[in-house]
């Protein structure tokens, strides 16, 4: 058995979420699920928790037109897979993708109450949820988000401004009763392109992060990413593939190491 088919015996919360928009956060979290529900007898499910117009929709085919603020208004109605199935899309590594809606409205976020309802279901038909947030850790539910998190994703831009952006997010964690996500949180380095920092910058970036996490990960330039498109894993260059692996590994490495 791989590291990453570790089984983990309860369900699991993942948060993925930047300072800086733009640096490939709703990608990694696509990547990461693709990865892990590909590779896994799991359920997987990634949740566009974005109270801004998020990408998700973007990076999936979706199926049909629900989102989460419908499912959220109907969650105590829901009482089966099969009923909950009909809100969700799936991509062709077995990734479930619940969105938000395309144009964003006073129902677009997500507040504790709906998140709470939405979190629960989901809890109960998924092994593994992964939350693509907004920018803001300020944001109205993300305590709650971050209260019921089991494993953080920090995804950075290969700049040299990354390294305060990190810094900051580790330090706001600990400040509001995070330090033990912000101990184990995985860094992903992604859009490493024409308008990446130099190499040997970004290796300083990657050690100096390395030390105080629970690893670091650079998804290297992808044509098949850089058209912001629907992501189908069998287009990824080798070294892509490597790199997800490597992040779905770390990840599920973190999960089964928490008691």
């Amino acid at each position: 058995m791989s590291g990453i088919q570790i089984p983990l015996p309860v369900h699991r919360r993942i948060t993925v979420l930047s300072l800086k928009g733009g640096v490939g956060k709703t990608t990694a979290s696509v990547l990461l699920g693709s990865f892990l529900a590909s590779a896994r007898e799991s359920r997987v499910v990634v949740v566009d928790a974005n109270p801004d117009r998020g990408t998700l929709r973007d990076r999936i085919l979706l199926q049909n037109k629900q989102t989460l603020h419908d499912l959220s208004s109907r969650a105590e109605q829901i009482g089966s897979y099969t009923e909950l199935r009909q809100y969700v899309s799936v991509n062709d590594a077995r990734l479930h993708a619940l969105v938000a809606p395309a144009v964003p409205t006073t129902h677009g976020g997500i507040d504790e109450k709906r998140y709470r309802a939405v979190a629960d279901l989901l809890g109960r038909y998924y092994d593994l949820v992964l939350n693509d947030c907004g920018t803001g850790l300020y944001r109205p539910g993300m305590s709650e988000v971050l209260g019921m998190t089991d494993q953080v994703i920090v995804v950075l831009e290969p700049s040299l401004d990354s390294v305060r952006s990190a810094e900051s997010t580790f330090s706001w964690l600990a400040q509001n009763g995070y330090q033990d996500l912000a101990n184990r949180a995985i860094v992903v380095i992604t859009r490493v392109d024409r308008k990446a920092a130099p190499s040997q910058e970004i290796k300083d970036l990657e050690s100096r992060i390395d030390r105080s996490t629970g690893g670091v990960v650079r998804i290297p330039y992808d044509e098949h990413l850089a058209d912001g498109g629907v992501i189908h894993l069998e287009r990824l260059q080798e070294p892509t593939r490597s790199a997800c692996r490597r992040m779905a590994l770390l990840t599920v490495e973190g999960l089964a190491r928490m008691r």
